[in-house]
């Protein structure tokens, strides 16, 4: 389902693609990170940007910016529609109604760059929100290299238990679509060099029980 919606989103978006990059944010779900869906996030030339797992609440723009003000909207417009009938009895044609118009104001008037940006998705993180900084023990953004990062750091971004082949994570990055299954890169790990074929099946492993415990640790404190 998720590749065939990302076909879906890649033919919509085609007449932009001359202008911007696509970059399509999403959660850390298994069946996001499938080889058959990284394949096709390569394929429609789009690049995929994962939440870490657990970290969903604070740095999903829908959930920190959208769902909220969203809900409280439709609640407040569903209850003037009840207030029309006998009883509040609306009928579904209202409840559409109240629907479309909290969309409407909620949703569809408002810019959402803001979002993106105080969730530590802008340009060099400069405008990330206090409340984030504060979650993440830290008293100013990190300093972001043009480095890639090591097999170990994506490890701790994925869920418990994930499998990720290595090769098929970077192919965008590395060379052209076309040419993915025959060419071959580096990739470093740790200070380390490691050669990676594209047809690699080497899995990168979601981070253990232990590091998962460790990472709900520091965010309770």
């Amino acid at each position: 389902m998720t590749a065939a919606i990302l076909w879906q989103l890649s033919a919509a978006l085609t007449p932009l693609r001359h202008r911007f990059q696509f970059v399509v944010l999403m959660d850390a779900l298994r069946a996001h990170l499938t080889t058959h869906v990284l394949d096709v996030f390569s394929s429609c030339r789009m690049l995929p940007c994962i939440v870490p797992s657990g970290m969903t609440d604070n740095m999903q723009p829908l959930d920190t910016h959208v769902f909220s003000p969203f809900k409280n909207a439709l609640r407040e417009r569903y209850a003037v529609a009840r207030g029309r009938y006998p009883n509040g009895d609306a009928p579904m044609a209202a409840f559409i109604q109240s629907l479309r118009e909290a969309m409407e104001d909620v949703i569809m008037r408002r810019r959402w760059q803001f979002a993106f940006c105080h969730n530590g998705f802008g340009l060099q993180q400069t405008h990330i929100s206090h409340s984030l900084l504060t979650t993440l023990g830290l008293d100013a953004p990190v300093h972001i290299t043009s480095d890639r990062p090591t097999l170990s750091q994506i490890e701790l971004c994925l869920g418990r238990g994930a499998h990720v082949a290595a090769a098929v994570m970077w192919r965008r990055f590395i060379q052209p679509p076309e040419l993915a299954a025959t060419r071959v890169a580096s990739s470093p790990i740790g200070s380390a060099h490691v050669a990676i074929s594209a047809n690699s099946t080497r899995p990168i492993f979601g981070r253990t029980r232990s590091q998962t415990r460790a990472l709900r640790s520091d965010l309770s404190t």
